[in-house]
């Protein structure tokens, strides 16, 4: 990563150099792929003032802060940068996570199979897509209950899982009112 240190109105030392980029060398090991860091560093009448810019993956990470010394300037600016770093980082891993469970994928093998498919009817129709659904954990339910759950919600099925059997099954509205019941076959 490239680190660059700006003096302005002041004295440009080693010292402050090599103690910026420690600091930002231990906020960027939170970072997945930081590129750069421009950090300005200031000096008005008796205000010491660190400027910090964070260039990494597409995302920019400000801060500023202004105090009666330097090296508290860039303690406290640093400070605010890695707030920010592990709010953004745990706010990424909690929109991946909440996506990965929340979404199905089709496997490769049946995306091929479902491309490769041709029409049955004689008429040139198109094989329906299928539509990508939550993913949810079936509930234990008696059939009784998950009849109500049916028709209470006015779905058209219910997926539970059998508390007698604890085997997953599909209760479903058919089009003549009556309601059917998917089970897997005995053993």
């Amino acid at each position: 990563m490239r680190v660059n240190v700006t003096f302005r109105h002041t004295e440009p030392t080693k010292a402050l150099k090599e103690y910026v980029e420690e600091k930002i060398s231990k906020v960027t090991r939170f970072l997945d792929r930081p590129q750069e860091a421009n950090v300005i560093l200031s000096v008005e009448k008796i205000r010491h003032i660190a400027d910090v810019i964070i260039t990494a993956d597409g995302l920019t990470i400000t801060g500023k802060e202004s105090t009666q010394d330097l090296y508290s300037a860039i303690d406290k600016v640093m400070d605010k940068i890695e707030r920010q770093v592990k709010k953004g980082k745990s706010r990424r891993k909690k929109r991946k996570s909440s996506k990965s469970i929340r979404t199905t994928h089709i496997a490769p093998s049946v995306e091929t199979e479902l491309e490769t498919m041709q029409p049955v009817a004689e008429d040139d129709e198109q094989v329906p897509s299928v539509i990508q659904s939550d993913l949810f954990l079936p509930k234990p339910m008696t059939v009784e209950d998950a009849t109500v759950e049916l028709i209470s919600r006015k779905w058209q099925l219910v997926v539970f899982r059998n508390a007698a059997t604890m085997e997953i099954c599909v209760l479903h509205k058919n089009p003549d009112g009556t309601l059917g019941l998917v089970a897997p076959a005995g053993k």
